[in-house]
């Protein structure tokens, strides 16, 4: 099962539907969680079924993102007993790589699949030059220079979790902590339910949902998340999406990390079933990011977790708007 975000202008799903439909394995769904919902029909319309869900956010509607509240639906609404998270615009040129998946996790292993990068049609490179079309980021020439980070120049933009199976001179599949739980990952709709989904604390910032997904699966099952070389898929560089979805217009209100780092010093598996408090937030302020977070003199300096550190309107606002979505 897909569950993917968007509409057609913001999102580009022919691209995927085709490649899904040369699929060896057939038995599946996909799920289409729009936060900008209207009633159409696909200028393509696929041989599979597919599920339409109008999202409703509080948050959107505020001019924060909110990549979790879909997710969250999308995965409740699925029929079937694997979920697979993807994302538009993508390619899967293995006609088997469903069914790779698919008997992986009969074996109890969640499968992740990795990306390759491709722009106008080919790999991209590393090489410091501006993109041709638009893309995910708002701030394209910063992700330029996280890439350089991770690549040098000549190399092709791709999945950083291929350097664990060089690393590891694997030729098979290569076990990965919970934390390397990224997009395109499968988990069975069972385990999903038990840590009761992606944590909706996190809708606001546009990060490490899924590395908290497999941090509580990780503590509620063991490490199930494997990777192969040949198991991955490509994503295409497109168009800027709609600036209503990703791009904040508001104050970031908290700090995603911190946030997660709370569960794990409680042993939380899952989440979703309590109301964000002031006294939590003072708690963690004052005890788990000073001590855990290696990015925390940066951030206060910076303000790069926004309000999370200040009381404001906009961290009440983040509050209540929280325990709405949350009920």
């Amino acid at each position: 099962m897909g569950i993917m975000i968007g509409r057609e202008e913001t999102h580009l799903l022919e691209p995927t539907f085709r490649s899904l439909e040369k699929q060896e394995f057939k038995d599946f769904e996909f799920i289409l969680a729009d936060c900008l919902y209207t009633e159409r029909t696909f200028p393509y319309k696929p041989s599979f079924p597919v599920q339409h869900l109008n999202v409703q956010s509080p948050l959107l509607d505020a001019g924060y993102v909110d990549s979790i509240t879909p997710k969250n639906m999308g995965a409740k609404a699925a029929e079937g007993g694997l979920l697979i998270f993807i994302d538009d615009c993508s390619e899967f040129p293995d006609p088997e790589w469903l069914d790779k998946i698919y008997q992986n996790s009969l074996q109890d292993r969640w499968v992740s699949s990795l990306g390759v990068y491709y722009e106008a049609g080919k790999p991209k490179p590393v090489d410091g030059a501006k993109l041709d079309t638009g893309t995910y980021s708002p701030d394209s020439a910063s992700r330029e220079q996280k890439w350089s980070e991770v690549h040098s120049n000549g190399e092709f933009v791709r999945d950083s979790r291929y350097k664990a199976l060089e690393d590891n001179n694997a030729s098979e599949l290569s076990r990965l902590p919970g934390n390397c739980f990224y997009g395109y990952t499968a988990v069975p709709k069972k385990a999903f339910v038990a840590v009761n989904g992606y944590n909706q604390a996190l809708a606001g910032v546009l990060a490490f949902e899924d590395n908290d997904l497999g941090l509580r699966l990780e503590r509620a099952y063991g490490r199930r998340v494997y990777i192969s070389k040949d198991i991955w898929h490509i994503e295409h560089w497109h168009r800027e999406v709609n600036k209503r979805f990703l791009v904040h217009t508001n104050n970031l209100v908290k700090c995603a990390y911190g946030l997660s780092l709370w569960n794990e010093v409680h042993g939380y598996t899952r989440v979703n079933e309590h109301r964000w408090t002031m006294e939590m937030l003072n708690h963690a302020r004052a005890n788990l990011c000073p001590s855990r977070c290696f990015n925390y003199k940066r951030c206060l300096g910076e303000r790069l977790a926004g309000q999370f550190y200040h009381d404001s309107p906009e961290l009440d606002f983040w509050l209540k708007s929280y325990s709405l979505i949350s009920q």
